[in-house]
Parts: structure tokens; sequence; C-alpha cells
């Protein structure tokens, strides 16, 4: 071996007393002149050898390339990292992407801007997707960062999964509670004709209710119902379950109790 080394050119770097060489500076580092060694770019720059197979230096930081807008490139990058979704970067040459902040969300990489929470949906710090406010809950303002921030839905009302505004309860259903994601049907033997409601009645007399009744219906022509069946727990659902007249008696449509033939007339 020869007792002395030579200076490496810039963009090579020497391993003395090994190999007389010099070799071609790796990627995501550059080399000055006498470099023993390549040195890794800096955070927020990268060097893929492209310009090192163009012959273009690579003799400092300087030289390699900045990492674009949407990426990062950590220190020694060969190649820029795009963004991952719920993250951003408006900058070039960073080091780093930045999660989306709280109210915002990015489903996309490599994006440069977060998008505000639409409403009826929140989106917490770092979101790469908007999630709905819960059922029961409802909210129409947009950049929420919390479920907790979606309104609770009042009584008399349902909300649906990712709802923007409460829906009352149509006549027929109602909801004592608060918060909830529906209404529920009226009782067989039970009705409500206005929307919004809590409860349900009882049926009128003369009349009979299927199950989410918005009005009860009158008992046919030859029956009747005087309310005794409803005190008793006994379903008036249909037609059918209204009273027969008894011999003697008629019963007009919607009768609650039966009326007795008058002196001249009968009905066996």
């Amino acid at each position: 071996l020869l007792g002395w080394c030579f200076l490496c050119v810039a963009v090579t770097f020497l391993v003395c007393g090994v190999v007389m060489a010099c070799f071609a500076c790796l990627v995501g580092g550059f080399c000055a002149a006498g470099a023993f060694a390549g040195l890794p770019c800096p955070s927020g720059r990268y060097q893929n050898g492209t310009l090192l197979t163009l012959n273009i230096s690579m003799t400092s930081a300087d030289d390699c390339v900045a990492c674009p807008a949407g990426a990062f490139c950590s220190t020694g990058a060969a190649a820029p990292t795009q963004c991952a979704p719920g993250t951003v970067q408006p900058l070039a040459q960073q080091g780093a992407c930045v999660k989306c902040a709280a109210g915002t969300y990015q489903e996309g990489s490599a994006e440069t801007a977060c998008l505000e929470c639409p409403g009826g949906s929140f989106c917490a710090e770092g979101a790469s997707a908007a999630l709905p406010c819960l059922e029961g809950t409802f909210s129409s303002a947009p950049g929420l960062a919390s479920s907790g921030q979606c309104a609770d839905c009042p009584e008399g009302a349902f909300c649906p999964t990712g709802a923007t505004d409460y829906s009352e309860c149509s006549p027929g259903t109602v909801q004592p509670l608060a918060q909830q994601g529906s209404c529920a049907k009226c009782a067989a033997g039970t009705y409500q004709g206005s929307e919004g409601e809590t409860a349900c009645f009882a049926c009128l007399e003369g009349e009979y209710c299927a199950e989410g009744a918005s009005a009860g219906l009158p008992c046919p022509s030859g029956r009747y119902q005087n309310g005794t069946l409803l005190t008793l727990n006994i379903s008036m659902t249909s037609a059918g379950d209204c009273v027969a007249c008894p011999e003697g008696t008629f019963c007009s449509t919607g009768a609650a109790a039966p009326t007795q033939c008058a002196p001249g007339t009968v009905q066996p």
C-alpha cells in the first residue's frame, strides 16, 4: 500500500487504508471536498441521488433539495414523506407535519390545509374524518371539537346519528325523555293527535285505537265502547273489540252505550 491518501473531490468520500478509491455520496446526504464520510441532509431537506447522477454538486446542506409543502423530510431523508390523513404542512422545507386542530379534519394525504368540521359532526385534534354527533344529540354549528358540544335532543323529539337539528315526534308517537334517537308509538288503546308530545291519551268512549293511533276510530254501527274495558286494561285495537249491542237496543256508529228501543219498536 502507498503511505499517503489523495483528496476526494466534492460529492465523493474516501475510505483510506482500506480501498484507495472515493465513493459517490449516498442518498440522503452531501459530501464536501475531502469528506471522510457523507453528512446527512438537515431536517426539511432531502437528496434522492438524482442530482448526483446529473453530476450536480452536493457539497453542502444547502445543496439538498427543499422538502415540498404537504410533506416532511427528517434528517438524512432520501425522499419527502407525504403528510398522513389528519395532518398537514402548508410550508416547504419542514421536518414534520402538524396535526389538524380540534374542530377541523383532513382525510387526504399530502395536503396543506385542514377543513372545518361540518354541522352535525365533531372533530378531535388530528382527525382524519368528521365523526357524527351521537344518537340523541344534534348540532348545526360547524367546527365542534368533541361530542360533548353536540346539544341534547329535547323531550317530544328525536335525533338520529349525525342530526343537525331535532325532529318533533309525529302524531301517533311520543317521547317523554330527552336525548333519544327515536319516538315510541302510542300503545294500543291510546292515541296522540299532535306533534312533539310526550304522552298518549286513553282512547275515548265510543272509539277504538290501534297501536300508533293519531286519533280514535268510531265503533261501527251495532257495537259500542263505554270506557269500562279501558279501565280494565283490555285492548281496544280494532272494531271487533267494541262490545256487541244487546237485543232490545241499538248502537249507532261511535256509540258509547246501547240505546233502548223506544215503545213501538223492537230489536230481536
